[in-house]
């Protein structure tokens, strides 16, 4: 019974008992009222690991690097390989890194995300944010992997406009713009 237990917590959606206001960032994650949210933000130090995405994604794109690097350094990679957030998790934190200029992070988070390249960066069914070949672009830039983020950029644009994604693609040549590829 206990290993039922475990599973179902390691698998539940644990943002409704551990800090619903983590809803609101979600919501607001791709447009300008997120720097509203920065009370939630600020007030999201003791997250279950499945929300730490979420935070480092806030924080660097309300881009408060400081913050960032600190809730990085207070946050392990999450492993959570396999389960239905992985995608999303590994995109946020090559986000994340590369707001940060965390070399080492997105170096890690570079062999999770290739095989995902052409997908979408989704969680569950909800939560979409886009070609994963944007994050990993980013995570390859970061990382001093230049020719293998131009190309991924370049494919991360093409899906973005094929998909419709025109807030995700001028956040990706933002990104594009401040990293050089």
């Amino acid at each position: 019974m206990t290993l039922y237990y475990d599973a179902l917590r390691d698998v539940a959606v644990p943002g409704p008992q551990r800090e619903a206001n983590m809803d609101a960032l979600l919501l607001h994650m791709w447009d300008e009222s997120l720097a509203e949210h920065s009370a939630v933000i600020d007030a999201a130090a003791d997250l279950h690991p499945m929300l730490w995405p979420i935070l480092h994604a806030a924080l660097a794109r309300s881009d408060r690097p400081d913050q960032l690097r600190v809730a990085l350094a207070h946050h392990p990679l999450p492993d959570l390989a396999g389960l239905w957030s992985s995608t999303w998790t590994h995109c946020w934190e090559a986000e994340a890194a590369a707001a940060a200029g965390d070399a080492a992070r997105a170096a890690r988070v570079l062999p999770l995300l290739r095989p995902l390249a052409g997908r979408m960066c989704v969680a569950g069914i909800a939560i979409a944010q886009g070609p994963v070949d944007g994050y990993l672009a980013l995570a390859a830039a970061t990382a001093g992997e230049r020719d293998e983020a131009r190309r991924h950029g370049d494919v991360a644009e093409r899906l973005a406009r094929d998909w419709g994604l025109d807030r995700y693609l001028d956040w990706l040549r933002e990104r594009r713009a401040d990293l050089g590829f």
